[in-house]
């Protein structure tokens, strides 16, 4: 698994997470390398106070199309989450 850049900007439910900087996608992602890839989350999160997390693991059904260059994906409705896990 590779190491991205990931901003939640919109609707989140909690504040500043310019620092949260690691994600895991780790199933069903339907994409290859994302080491580049800088992934937003902006719609219906339902995370709890993220500002400490460091690590987020999207586990099933992301659905998205290959990200190797793309900068910016519009998230609807993550289905499901954990966080902290240590790999």
């Amino acid at each position: 698994m590779e190491t991205v850049n990931l901003f939640i900007v919109e609707n989140c439910g909690f504040p500043l997470l310019e620092t949260v900087d690691n994600l895991f996608i780790v199933e069903n992602c339907g994409f290859p390398l994302l080491e580049t890839v800088n992934l937003f989350i902006v719609e219906n999160c339902g995370f709890p106070l993220l500002e400490t997390i460091n690590n987020l693991f999207i586990v099933e059904n992301c659905g998205f199309p290959l990200l190797e260059t793309v900068n910016f994906i519009k998230f609807i409705n993550l289905i499901k989450y954990k966080n902290n896990f240590n790999l």
